[in-house]
């Protein structure tokens, strides 16, 4: 999915059991219904374990020479801290120049870290808690662009922009559509069900292939540490 509003997703999902057609703009009091049941929804499927993400795209002016930067609330780029960064490139004097993804034992093996350049080529993000750090190597100047998934709590109004990654679009609209339909006495029919139910597994898949990437540093080195004869 693009970008929309909740109330968007909202009309997809009543127009989908049937309750509204298309172009026909349902009450406010059936919007603020349906949000409230949508957020519901997500606060759901946080207790299940499944986080909701969201696509996001942050940019940043480097500072020659600087190594690294926090992520998060606070941090050097002050915004809500990634998950995993999908794709970054580097923006100077009107051309974009991608940066390459490397791994902490990569960028470890880098043997001058401080050595200069125009711009940046490659990133390692370290995903710490409660600030995440990205390194960049070498340490260049120019606008960083960062393209990301972070985590949703909930939408907090009709008109919340939001971005889901493209293999939400189902599992949002088929499980919202289902919860709607005994308020407006439809009974979902079992194709409604079946794509909730698949799609809902399909995000959880996904999800877990992101999660590894939010595991506190501590708990990934313990997990380094342990043998399955020693423990």
């Amino acid at each position: 999915m693009a970008d929309q509003t909740a109330q968007e997703l909202i009309k997809e999902s009543l127009m989908e059991i049937g309750v509204k057609a298309v172009g026909e703009t349902p009450t406010d009091d059936e919007m603020q219904d349906a949000l409230r049941r949508m957020k519901i929804m997500f606060r759901a499927w946080a207790i299940n374990g499944m986080t909701v993400y969201v696509s996001a795209i942050d940019t940043h002016t480097l500072s020659q020479g600087t190594t690294s930067y926090t992520i998060g609330t606070g941090g050097t780029i002050n915004t809500d801290r990634p998950a995993i960064i999908k794709d970054s490139y580097v923006t100077q004097n009107g051309i974009d120049y991608t940066l390459k993804p490397i791994s902490e034992r990569e960028y470890a093996e880098i043997a001058d870290k401080d050595q200069g350049h125009n711009y940046p080529s490659y990133f390692w993000y370290q995903p710490e808690y409660p600030l995440g750090k990205i390194w960049l190597w070498p340490p260049g100047g120019g606008t960083l662009n960062l393209h990301s998934y972070k985590q949703l709590s909930e939408p907090t109004a009709l008109t919340t922009s939001i971005a889901f990654p493209g293999e939400y679009d189902e599992a949002i609209l088929y499980n919202l559509a289902i919860r709607l339909a005994p308020g407006y006495g439809k009974e979902p029919t079992p194709f409604q069900v079946g794509m909730a139910s698949e799609s809902l597994d399909n995000i959880i898949d996904y999800n877990m292939s992101l999660d590894v990437g939010s595991i506190k540093p501590e708990i990934l080195k313990l997990a380094r540490r342990y043998h399955i004869d020693s423990g």
